[in-house]
């Protein structure tokens, strides 16, 4: 299998493509961002760009992974989120699926709705109903919960969060439990490879004939 990565450089996009490269059904990774990674491997080729849009697609690719988001306090305003989490995936979206990819695997959130009265979610959602009208294939949507883990920069409820986990897991249902981001990086490699996860993120599969 030949993967491209967008956002390799987020929380699960790292832990994504340590387990790519590692992985013996994978014969080569791509990645396109802004910075690169510090992550080395023969399977592995890195791809910076100032502007990602502008970049050429790599040419058969069996599974494109979308690990890209912000949130709004570093976009800095509601325009600059959607320009990130709706506007960029939907275009990088178009050209995998231009490009003839077939699958396309993209994270979005718990509770993303078009109708949704958080900001956030509502955002989330439009993006899940736009990369629908694209048509591929097979369109993989997961929505993990709350992200645990080691981020380049602080975000105050996310540390809240990793502080509450060992509570939140006892009183919650598991769908709505903070999950680990290696967890949810290793639910988009089973779902790439076996169309099915045994972790406890929520997904959905769409197929098109």
């Amino acid at each position: 299998m030949k993967a491209l990565v967008f956002g390799a450089t987020g929380l699960v996009g790292n832990e994504l493509v340590k387990l790519l490269v590692r992985s013996d059904a994978v014969s080569e990774v791509i990645t396109l961002s802004r910075r690169p990674i510090l992550i080395t491997s023969p399977k592995l080729t890195q791809r910076v760009f100032n502007d990602i849009t502008q970049a050429g697609f790599p040419s058969d690719i069996d599974v494109v992974f979308n690990c890209l988001g912000t949130t709004l306090k570093k976009a800095g305003s509601k325009e600059n989120f959607r320009k990130v989490d709706l506007e960029l995936v939907l275009s990088l979206a178009q050209k995998a699926k231009d490009s003839s990819v077939s699958t396309f695997i993209s994270i979005s959130s718990l509770g993303a709705k078009v109708g949704h009265p958080s900001f956030y979610l509502r955002t989330k959602g439009q993006c899940e109903e736009g990369l629908k009208n694209i048509g591929f294939k097979k369109l993989i949507i997961v929505r993990p919960s709350l992200l645990l883990g080691q981020r380049g920069e602080r975000r105050i409820w996310e540390d809240i969060g990793q502080k509450l986990a060992g509570f939140a897991s006892i009183v919650l249902p598991s769908r709505l439990s903070p999950i680990a981001a290696h967890e949810v990086a290793k639910s988009l490699l089973e779902l790439s490879l076996k169309g099915n996860s045994k972790g406890s993120v929520e997904y959905e599969i769409f197929n098109s004939d």
